[in-house]
């Protein structure tokens, strides 16, 4: 600086020291906002969970299956199973879930392990799984339920699918392969919409066989499961929040969510936090005879039109009304229910009704149609490895009742129908 004059090496010096202060003030303040910032979030977060903890638990709130029944019930239940073994089945069960699917809202989530294992495709393996796509040589089965048809709290191999494909093996000519599409919470719509995903994607079986009863009543109004969250989002615009990113660290923020509420509160928005996904599947019962008239007559109707698509396709449709709980079974043996349990619910009083219309209507219940939920009446065991979803003996007696049916109706007599006629178009 010895070319700058006295009076100019001066005002450097001045504004060197006023940019040092005016930095040194910028810097605490911005110290001081960080710090505030801090103690906002930590003294609202301290808020929110006093105010969270007076509020009612969410109806939906999952719990897992140890926590709902003990370890001392379900050992019981499970009595030739080892300890580990039982540990290690339900582990798989806790940290499983759903993924979206088109048309069909959801589908089980791909996965692997020791005693489930879901393909890519959709289905959940059986023992001896066959090939996908499937091959023309075998009877190939497309097995279609809800989470009784999956097999939860079994393992592959106990599934009424497995079981199904072993007893043909053993007692059909020609190589037989069943594919477990059964998913949590489906009911027949959903299930005709996945038949037509499958056939349209030229994956055509021999046979589709459809497990229902159970789930087609929780479902009264014909909304799959989250159908209200998807509505609610669609409602809004369309637009939710983002899933991961800065944007949604910074919304989960108790400031953020102090913010929201204030919104709400003063007007500017109609809801007090971002909707939640909840994360199991919760069925919901009508409470009136003309509701359970409805669902039946819902459940033909899904029926005639899965006929109707089966026969293009050169496919051949088999139905099964499934054995519950709650309908000519005594639960005294239940290890999860109490006597009490069949007359407040009201699936013991949609299934007679059932009854009485496969009795009156012979033409649309006639040679593809299987009437199981009967087959307890005289059983003296629990069959069950929760309140409703079956253990792997009553699942194997199940599948041999569809077995045998499928044979004495020669129903498997088939050609490679679907071969024929499906992937030609």
């Amino acid at each position: 600086m010895k070319w700058l004059t006295a009076e100019s090496r001066q005002k450097v010096r001045r504004f060197a020291k006023k940019s040092a202060e005016y930095y040194k003030t910028c810097a605490i303040m911005l110290c001081n906002t960080f710090v505030l910032f801090v103690l906002l979030n930590l003294v609202l977060l301290l808020i929110f969970k006093v105010r969270d903890s007076y509020r009612e638990p969410p109806a939906e709130k999952y719990q897992s299956i140890r926590e709902r029944y003990g370890m001392a019930l379900l050992e019981k239940a499970y009595q030739d199973y080892d300890r580990n073994d039982l540990n290690a089945l339900l582990d798989e069960y806790d940290h499983t879930g759903m993924e979206f699917e088109s048309f069909t809202h959801f589908k089980e989530r791909p996965r692997s392990g020791k005693w489930v294992n879901v393909d890519r495709n959709g289905f959940r393996h059986v023992k001896n799984q066959g090939p996908w796509p499937p091959q023309a040589g075998h009877v190939n089965i497309f097995l279609f339920g809800g989470s009784t048809g999956f097999g939860y709290w079994v393992g592959d191999e106990e599934t009424i699918a497995s079981y199904l494909q072993e007893y043909l093996q053993n007692h059909h000519g020609k190589a037989v392969k069943v594919y477990n599409f059964g998913r949590g919470a489906y009911y027949s719509s959903q299930e005709r919409v996945l038949l037509e995903k499958l056939l349209l994607a030229s994956s055509v079986p021999n046979v589709a066989l459809f497990i229902d009863g159970f789930n087609d009543f929780g479902y009264a109004a014909d909304k799959p499961e989250w159908t209200d969250e998807l509505e609610e989002c669609m409602d809004s615009g369309g637009r939710r929040p983002p899933e991961s990113g800065p944007s949604s660290c910074l919304s989960k923020l108790p400031l953020m969510r102090a913010a929201r509420h204030a919104r709400f509160r003063l007007g500017f928005s109609s809801e007090d936090q971002p909707v939640k996904v909840p994360p199991r599947i919760f069925i919901r019962y009508p409470e009136d005879v003309e509701g359970d008239a409805k669902i039946i007559e819902r459940y033909s109707r899904n029926k005639r039109m899965i006929e109707v698509l089966a026969e293009a396709y050169g496919v051949v449709p088999v139905f099964v009304w499934q054995p519950i709980p709650y309908y000519k079974y005594d639960l005294k043996y239940h290890l999860f229910l109490h006597e009490g349990d069949a007359k407040s619910s009201p699936l013991a009083r949609a299934y007679p009704l059932m009854a009485k219309w496969v009795k009156e209507r012979p033409i649309t219940f006639s040679d593809n149609f299987l009437w199981l939920a009967d087959i307890q009446e005289k059983s003296q065991e629990c069959n069950y490895n929760d309140a409703l979803h079956y253990n792997r003996k009553f699942s194997k007696e199940i599948a041999t009742h569809i077995g045998r049916f499928l044979q004495e109706r020669k129903l498997l007599d088939v050609e490679n129908r679907g071969r024929k006629k499906g992937q030609d178009s």
